[in-house]
């Protein structure tokens, strides 16, 4: 058994071929592993204001603006106006604390309210930034979905490859000793029939 030059060198490209494609298949999943909508593209929100926003409370229960729900809300509420709806004086906002990414108010004494009316800003994102964060949410949760679990199967893939590689250098290897050896048991039987002649 022999190997030639040609198939050395045909071993070498199809190695480095796997070699590059599981190289290139790791770079991919890390590019797409760390994309999000917010990567992808940036959006303005807009400014929305909410004026006497009627039955609501300030006590320690909490109490939830109306359009903190709002599909599209983003968060950056602040309250312009909080009034007493029972004799319409104004609440002061030392009086209760807000979580602006939520709309969450809570009563910050022990005084509490049982009707407020509420004025406040929000921010809210448009229909085109929604549009494009639902179709990257679609395509970027698929691929996202598959390099979550990749690990393992690049894993498999590069020991299946190293297993490839060293096979094929066995392989390599032993035609070469096993010609090597053929050819210094020529030389010697030449050597042999020299001595009897």
């Amino acid at each position: 058994m022999s190997v030639t030059k040609e198939e050395v060198t045909s071993y070498v490209i199809i190695a480095f071929l796997l070699l590059g494609t599981l190289f290139g298949m790791q770079i991919m999943s890390f590019i797409f592993g760390t994309l999000s909508p917010s990567s992808v593209a940036s959006f303005t929100d807009s400014t929305v204001t909410v004026i006497n926003e009627t039955d609501g409370f300030i006590n320690e229960t909490g109490y939830i603006l109306t359009n903190a729900s709002r599909f599209g809300f983003d968060g950056g509420i602040s309250i312009t106006q909080a009034s007493n709806a029972t004799d319409n004086s104004t609440i002061s906002a030392s009086e209760f604390t807000l979580n602006s990414a939520t709309g969450l108010l809570i009563n910050a004494t022990a005084v509490e309210y049982d009707d407020v009316t509420f004025s406040y800003t929000y921010l809210l994102k448009s229909q085109s930034q929604l549009t494009s964060e639902a179709i990257q949410n679609d395509s970027l949760g698929a691929i996202q979905t598959y390099t979550s679990g990749s690990s393992t199967q690049f894993s498999t893939l590069n020991i299946a490859i190293t297993l490839i590689l060293l096979i094929g250098l066995f392989i390599i290897f032993w035609s070469l000793v096993m010609k090597g050896g053929v050819l210094s048991m020529g030389s010697d039987k030449d050597k042999s029939s020299g001595n009897f002649s």
